[in-house]
């Protein structure tokens, strides 16, 4: 009920109604409240059973009728408890009506009921994949910047590349590692340098102040972020301890580590054999971890393929299809269940899960982790793709339409779920997967695999806050999404050469711009094959090209 679309307040001398319509409630549920103001009415129904009620002239005439000051004030106190009782009234059914709705949504997305459907409002498309082939960029928007391509990184490829709202770290082609501060990333003027140089790295986290960075050889290794000069390693110096500041985390024998992930004090190592090590941090007064102090700890799991940190919680999906899920979970986010009752009988409302644990999923084929939520992708056997979340939703950040605090059971997003398309060179309809999953602090972005061909591009969609422009929303809405959404094409904005500021351009009456679409794997600038990917961290989104295929 939006609005009261019709009253009336009636008035008489002999009898006051006070008469309240709603024409958003059905009629058997509309409300009357009348209120006998005046007894004495009663004795005028009948004048000729009371004859000498009226005294004769010679008399002193009673003062029956109130005076016109009375009736004022008579009126003003009917009109007010009038007015307070349909606010009341009006109040409680509202509450109803959003209770008895979000119930019915939250069961349905539960039991994965048809009857749900939200959709997503078609959008120009524009091809975006040429021109982004030709000259790899990296653009950046949130923290409150319209969408800017860094320059610095004009034409480059990078084998990782992560953000935070301190810091971006990024590691190029030839395993050069750059940290910039996020402040210095809209400074056009500014000359990037390599931070170190020569560790043949692939990938990096961070946590705290301190880099762990995962060379090509399995070597970890922890840099300073404030590192105060840059370092180049010779070669016969790799897996050794190098400098006072870069340290290398010992790896048990037989081990080498292909992966790595952390949280706020914690972190997790894949290896090559599918095991997980993993060791809290401890990292008091931000200075760089004593590497004599940690224990990594080979956690008692069948073969893991892929890995996960939130804050405090960790996630994790065997080579089989199956997950497991452990640390916090004071939001719900180790859940192990899509069953609220189950959930909750299992234990899933636990503050804290000291051992991983499996949830009831089969056939799961990715998973992603935000601060304080989890995602969980699975594939049917006919070749159905499903996405679930739980964890926590305040600002929408679980894509399930709901803006939930606490959502302590995975819930499916349907607009990710169950998605088909025509394949046009085999002439079919084909399942749409979700290539990958991307979350920062409050909002997150998936990429989704529907190219049909390799100069079609790969839809993005993002949901969660927008307070800071992480979303760039296509529909150009400033407001948080708990529906995914689509993102704005880079293609919308006009390019001022000199200043490279960029302006979103009114390309239509509805004040809408065409979606966002990235590259999937294909050669860039003819030379090397790369995958545009999206990455979410602090409140920023980062598009980049990859060589991690």
């Amino acid at each position: 009920m939006d609005k009261i679309s019709s009253y009336a307040i009636l008035l008489n001398a002999r009898r006051i109604q006070v008469v309240i319509l709603f024409s958003s409630i059905p009629q058997t549920s509309q409300t009357k409240v009348t209120i006998q103001a005046d007894k004495s009415a009663e004795f005028f129904k009948n004048k000729s059973k009371q004859p000498n009620i009226f005294p004769s002239k010679e008399q002193k005439q009673p003062n029956i009728f109130p005076s016109k000051e009375q009736n004022s004030k008579n009126r003003l106190y009917v009109f007010g408890f009038g007015f307070a009782l349909s606010a009341f009234t009006l109040f409680v059914a509202m509450q109803t009506s959003y209770t008895e709705a979000s119930t019915n949504v939250e069961d349905k997305l539960r039991k994965g009921d048809s009857e749900v459907s939200y959709s997503i409002v078609p959008l120009e498309i524009v091809n975006q994949i040429p021109n982004a082939r030709a000259m790899p960029k990296v653009w950046l928007f949130g923290g409150g910047l319209k969408p800017i391509s860094i320059k610095q990184f004009d034409g480059m490829i990078f084998r990782d590349l992560k953000i935070t709202n301190n810091c971006l770290t990024a590691i190029d082609e030839k395993g050069n590692l750059f940290v910039i501060p996020t402040s210095a990333l809209s400074n056009q003027s500014d000359t990037f340098s390599p931070l170190v140089e020569g560790l043949d790295l692939k990938s990096v986290t961070q946590l705290n102040d301190t880099l762990y960075a995962l060379s090509k050889s399995g070597n970890v290794f922890t840099i300073p972020v404030d590192l105060p000069q840059p370092i180049i390693v010779p070669r016969t110096l790799w897996g050794k301890q190098i400098f006072s500041e870069i340290g290398v985390l010992k790896i048990p024998k037989n081990e080498r580590i292909v992966s790595l992930c952390s949280g706020k004090l914690h972190l997790l190592l894949l290896t090559s054999k599918g095991n997980i090590l993993s060791t809290p941090i401890s990292v008091p007064n931000s200075k760089p971890p004593d590497l004599s102090t940690i224990n990594l700890e080979k956690l008692d799991l069948p073969q893991i393929h892929q890995i996960a940190c939130g804050n405090n919680h960790s996630i994790a999906v065997t080579k089989d299809g199956k997950v497991f899920s452990w640390g916090s979970n004071n939001f719900g986010q180790c859940s192990i269940s899509t069953n609220a009752k189950i959930a909750d009988t299992l234990g899933s409302a636990d503050v804290w899960v000291p051992r991983p644990r499996e949830i009831e999923f089969k056939n799961v084929v990715g998973i992603g982790a935000g601060p304080d939520s989890s995602f969980v992708l699975t594939e049917s056997k006919n070749s159905n793709f499903e996405i679930f979340g739980c964890g926590i939703g305040q600002f929408g950040q679980l894509g399930n339409g709901i803006f939930k605090h606490t959502q302590h059971y995975f819930m499916k997003l349907p607009l990710l779920s169950n998605k088909m398309q025509f394949h046009e060179p085999s002439n079919s309809i084909i399942p749409i997967s979700v290539r990958s999953i991307s979350c920062g602090n409050l909002h997150c972005a998936a990429v989704l695999n529907s190219s049909t061909s390799a100069s079609d591009g790969d839809d993005v969609l993002v949901w969660g806050a927008n307070n800071l422009a992480q979303l760039n929303r296509a529909d150009r809405k400033s407001t948080a999404s708990a529906k995914p959404t689509w993102a704005a094409s880079f293609e919308n904005y006009q390019i001022n050469s000199e200043l490279r500021e960029y302006n979103i351009s009114d390309l239509s009456e509805s004040n809408s711009s065409s979606r966002l679409q990235v590259a999937p794997k294909g050669e860039v600038k003819g030379r090397k094959m790369a995958i545009q990917n999206v990455h979410c961290g602090g409140d920023y989104t980062v598009v980049y090209f990859t060589q991690n295929l």
